[in-house]
């Protein structure tokens, strides 16, 4: 008899064991929790990302073990205790029940939880701003708080100017460009990358004349027409196209963005990105002074365009364009960008002769070479260094900077920013500025000029102290 119980015992054993380790979901943690009770959530309505909270029992210290959906719309579940769990509306919720699951324990409260509709944004007044800037955003579910609105660029935070369900406006903050991020309540909008101090380049189109077969659908402007269908086709190897800035104003070039001709990418290898404040260099890219600012390595992306940021330098180029040694201008979208400013102003450099001691690396070149380290010594008390703009060009001095010889700053004391229009400017000329005060070494000071003239000739001269001068630049407006 006791036999038959034990054996009758070992062959129910066997087989619970075997059903249990047939379910594909057996685990013995799930076997061990209770069934589950649900009490409350709060709070009863929120927008997507708010955090809710449900009360109850049973619910154990497993994250993993819980889900919880909202209208069947699964919820991040961002903490568990026994009788707590905290998740987070998810942007996808719509009003409805609100479930509770822990291993194979499944509840749902019988109120519905109200879902708040998600803010969305529609458009903004611009992305490329400037520090103060006033920003217009479109869109709905906004709501009317504006303590309940807060918006960065960059992490920085902005200052709200007003706020209604469908448009918000705020100040640019005092920041760099970098991505929006917008929180209406929990609810976080992560939005595009603002552009603050950085604007798109347009201006006068220039580049290479004519197209290949005389095509007029392949000239330059099909290179800015915003079409990617539309492409440039040089009418030989050498092509260039780019912007030269109105009013006289610069770039200093911040980012690119181009798209080849996606038959011929390839062709975009090797092209660079120059910028120049030489005119004879925009009218020839073989002559005249210009940077390379960005050499293209490899074949672009016949997907989307491909953007390259440029390291921003300190000098403002009044043309800026994209150069082709070969590949015949193959290119169908380019786009500059960057900090529109008042370009350095450069041109034939004229100046005193020679040096102290005939040294020729303390000619009045070392003031122009970007070299602190670097001066001018001239071979007597009084000299002076700066440029011919040019037959037909000149321009309205905006700014001065300038670094003295680091052993003797003092000799800068006196020392005048002068211009002229007259040929023989150093008899007829205007004080556009005068150093009252020893500069600090091994850095520039800076003048701001007021002055509404434009001229031809600019030029530091220093009547005693040898012209010692580190570095001189000049910035302006140009008027032809």
């Amino acid at each position: 008899m006791k036999n038959s119980i034990l054996y009758k015992t070992l062959i129910i054993v066997i087989g619970l064991g075997f059903v249990l380790s047939c379910r594909e979901d057996f685990d013995p943690e799930i076997a061990e929790y209770p069934e589950i009770t649900i009490e409350n959530f709060s709070p009863k309505m929120a927008r997507p990302g708010a955090s809710v909270t449900i009360t109850g029992t049973n619910f154990g210290d497993r994250t993993e073990a819980v889900t919880v959906a909202f209208s069947g719309v699964e919820a991040e579940v961002t903490s568990t205790e026994d009788n707590e769990i905290v998740v987070t509306v998810p942007e996808q919720a719509a009003t409805g029940n609100l479930s509770v699951k822990v291993w194979l324990s499944e509840k749902q409260f019988m109120d519905e939880f109200i879902v708040i509709p998600g803010a969305k944004i529609a458009s903004y007044s611009s992305t490329s701003v400037g520090l103060g800037d006033t920003v217009t955003i479109t869109g709905t579910n906004f709501g009317s708080d504006a303590d309940d609105v807060n918006i960065t660029i960059n992490e920085v935070e902005a200052e709200i100017i007003s706020v209604n369900d469908t448009e918000i406006q705020f100040r640019v903050p005092d920041t760099s460009t970098g991505i929006f991020v917008m929180k209406v309540g929990a609810q976080t909008i992560e939005g595009p990358v603002f552009l603050v101090g950085i604007e798109k380049v347009t201006g006068e189109l220039f580049g290479h004349s004519g197209s290949w077969g005389n095509n007029p659908d392949t000239e330059i402007d099909a290179g800015v027409d915003g079409d990617i269908e539309t492409f440039v086709d040089a009418n030989g190897s050498v092509g260039y196209l780019g912007y030269k800035l109105d009013g006289g104003y610069g770039v200093i070039p911040t980012m690119i963005r181009f798209f080849p001709r996606v038959t011929h990418a390839g062709r975009m290898v090797g092209a660079e990105i120059r910028g120049t404040n030489d005119p004879s260099n925009a009218a020839n890219p073989s002559s005249g002074e210009y940077d390379v600012l960005y050499t293209i390595p490899e074949t672009p992306n016949t997907e989307e365009f491909t953007q390259v940021d440029l390291e921003a330098g300190n000098t403002a180029y009044q043309y800026i364009y994209i150069y082709f040694a070969s590949g015949g201008g193959n290119l169908s979208e380019i786009e500059f960008y960057g900090k529109i400013e008042v370009p350095k102003l450069t041109g034939t450099l004229i100046g005193h002769s020679g040096s102290w001691n005939d040294n020729p690396d303390t000619e009045i070149i070392a003031a122009v070479d970007g070299d602190l380290s670097t001066f001018v010594d001239g071979a007597t008390s009084s000299g002076y260094v700066g440029y011919d703009l040019g037959n037909g060009r000149t321009a309205v001095v905006t700014k001065f900077r300038y670094a003295p010889r680091a052993s003797h700053p003092a000799r800068m004391v006196g020392g005048e920013l002068r211009a002229s229009n007259d040929p023989d400017y150093l008899n007829n000329f205007t004080v556009l500025h005068t150093i009252e005060s020893e500069p600090g070494v091994d850095e520039y000071s800076e003048a701001e000029i007021n002055e509404a003239t434009s001229y031809r000739y600019i030029y530091y001269y220093s009547s005693s102290g040898s012209c010692n001068v580190a570095e001189v630049e000049f910035y302006g407006l140009e008027s032809n």
